[in-house]
């Protein structure tokens, strides 16, 4: 699955993906390392994004 994917699980009915709406949960993540790869997936996912709007 890529970082795409996970950031945007869902799609609306002409088919754009619909951006994931990111709320804060009442508690904060485990770790420094879970946060850390949270914001991995977020940035690679808007690169990834980017990447595929840039080239159409």
């Amino acid at each position: 699955m890529t970082a795409s994917a996970i950031a945007y699980p869902e799609t609306i009915d002409n088919g754009r993906k619909k951006p994931l709406m990111l709320q804060s949960g009442p508690e904060p993540l485990q770790t420094e390392e879970e946060d850390q790869l949270f914001k991995d997936i977020i940035v690679r996912a808007i690169l990834d994004e980017t990447s595929v709007n840039n080239s159409q």
